[in-house]
């Protein structure tokens, strides 16, 4: 038996050395658990010039740009956002992908349409002027922006589903625009930089255009790098996770760094609290160099979080998951999937491809750090072990012989998983994206 231990561990290692990797170790078709597999630096070193920048600030900003203005339209630059907004226009955007149609139930309670009148009237829609001015503030927690004004879980079946209104999670300290206020001024309509929906009103501070512009467009700022950043100071211990941006007031002479932290005055107006923090591991200055190491560092700094539904359970889904990897090196990805695939990027169409046919696709195009993309469902390509591409991804489950596995976290599989239609996810690929190859010629 000892021999025998010390025999597959000496295979391990070969088969790691030659790109071969042990079945009994790590499956070829489902989730890995073996360590090296789990380490960033791993998939580092398979990885030719991953320590290359590949975008300068510059690159960055007009990648941005393009961002905004090709695919999703999701993706805003607020400073330049109008200062007013039209009845019509403010009406299209309130009732817009809202989900009072749905069929829906609240403590398995079938919502019927008199529960749902009062949503709707909650939605202040008669309040609303010919010309409505944008009013500015800025989160002073990390809130859940819901998809209609009312806290309530909404979910497509009596007792199970996902919260059909939970939007997505709202980092502090970001910059917002008021658009409308709810009938009972619990909720606000705002427009982030990335989302828009309902935010409970008691999470944002009321500021003036001046001074949220230190927010919206700051000159310097720390950039949030580990999952969870919780800054204690007293009387509010404050939740920050990776990407969220700290903006910079000045440095003093021993590194540290005065940041100010929003907060709301009783009257619902900004007023901030001063700290000084220094660069570590959990805070960058600035964003970090967009190299393929730094993503996939960043990526494997979630491995083995839960996966949260809408920024539930203060984490990530599978599209927040790789937009906050993303923002770490500057590069501001739509919010969800869909919108995801369709944005400005150097773009891979796997359409009428058999398996052979992808996988050399994957092999001859790709390169870790880039996207993969399938119906509900985004993950981060770390490389490949002879033919067989890895990925890391926030994964709710997956089939395995007919039967559902449930995950719910942050994991490295390969792309041999199966779905409920019994087809792998890499037969479900519809398309791939390389944004840090997107302004190549």
């Amino acid at each position: 038996m000892l021999f025998r231990f010390f025999y597959c561990l000496l295979l391990s290692f070969f088969c790691l050395g030659s790109g071969i990797m042990p079945l009994s170790k790590c499956s070829a078709v489902g989730i890995t658990h073996y360590p090296p597999l789990l380490q960033a630096s791993y998939w580092q070193k398979k990885t030719p010039d991953g320590n290359k920048v590949l975008l300068s600030p510059a690159q960055l900003k007009m990648l941005n740009a393009k961002i905004r203005t090709n695919g999703s339209h999701t993706i805003f630059d607020l400073v330049q956002y109008p200062e007013s907004i039209s009845a019509a226009s403010l009406k299209a955007l309130l009732l817009k992908d809202n989900d009072l149609s749905q069929s829906t139930y609240v403590d398995g309670i079938y919502a019927d349409s008199t529960y749902k009148e009062r949503i709707k009237e909650e939605m202040n829609l008669a309040s609303i002027k010919p010309t409505t001015s944008v009013r500015y503030a800025v989160t002073v927690r990390r809130s859940n922006l819901r998809n209609l004004p009312c806290p309530d879980c909404w979910r497509a079946r009596p007792y199970s589903g996902d919260d059909i209104l939970q939007e997505t999670a709202i980092d502090p300290s970001e910059a917002v625009l008021v658009l409308h206020i709810s009938r009972s001024n619990n909720y606000c309509f705002v427009q982030t930089r990335y989302y828009k929906g309902w935010l409970p009103t008691d999470a944002l501070a009321f500021t003036t255009r001046q001074k949220w512009l230190f927010y919206a467009a700051p000159k310097d700022f720390f950039v949030v790098t580990v999952p969870q950043f919780y800054l204690k100071r007293p009387p509010q211990t404050t939740l920050y996770q990776m990407g969220a941006i700290i903006p910079i007031v000045k440095y003093d002479s021993k590194g540290f760094a005065k940041v100010l932290l929003p907060r709301r005055d009783q009257y619902g107006y900004l007023k901030e609290q001063e700290a000084y923090l220094k660069e570590g591991t959990d805070l960058h200055i600035g964003y970090l160099p967009c190299t393929r190491d730094n993503i996939l560092a960043q990526a494997f700094r979630f491995l083995g979080a839960v996966y949260g539904w809408g920024g539930l359970k203060d984490s990530v889904d599978c599209s927040s998951f790789v937009a906050d990897v993303y923002h770490c090196v500057g590069i501001e990805l739509p919010r969800n999937a869909d919108e995801q695939e369709i944005s400005f990027a150097r773009h891979l169409s796997f359409s009428g491809l058999d398996q052979k046919a992808r996988l050399q696709k994957i092999s001859m195009s790709l390169k870790p750090g880039d996207l993969f993309y399938m119906d509900g469902h985004t993950m981060l390509y770390v490389g490949s072990i002879g033919n067989t591409p890895y990925i890391i991804h926030a994964l709710g489950g997956y089939y395995e012989n007919g039967t559902y596995q449930n995950v719910q976290k942050v994991v490295v599989s390969s792309v041999f998983l199966h779905r409920y239609n019994g087809n792998s996810f890499l037969g479900s690929f519809t398309s791939a994206n390389s944004f840090l190859t997107a302004l190549l010629p």
